[in-house]
């Protein structure tokens, strides 16, 4: 299953500096690819085990979207994105669901 990135090439230029700077360590799956997929659930409302192979494994997914919300990279991805003007949907999902539980 194909399914296109929530993160177009725009917004990824804005936020890709962001969270390369925040990472250290071995390397990991593609951040583009896993910000898709917590978008998707964001905005979906999905469970996160119900999200789509595509993305990655859900497990994968959902652990970084807990090790990111709290911290200021996504704040600063937040902001970064509202003030390109390039993704409102996708800034708004990261702003509006920060404290999502992962019940869902």
């Amino acid at each position: 299953m194909t399914l296109p990135f929530l993160i177009d090439d725009e917004t990824w230029r804005v936020i890709q500096p962001l969270l390369a700077a925040a990472h250290s360590g071995p390397e990991r799956v593609d951040d583009r690819r896993v910000l898709s997929g917590i978008c998707h659930v964001l905005m979906t409302g999905s469970p996160w085990a119900a999200l789509p192979s595509a993305y990655g494994p859900p497990t994968t997914i959902y652990n970084r979207y807990v090790r990111w919300k709290d911290r200021p990279v996504w704040r600063k991805m937040v902001r970064a994105i509202e003030a390109a003007g390039t993704a409102p949907d996708v800034a708004t999902a990261l702003a509006q669901n920060r404290r999502r539980r992962a019940s869902t």
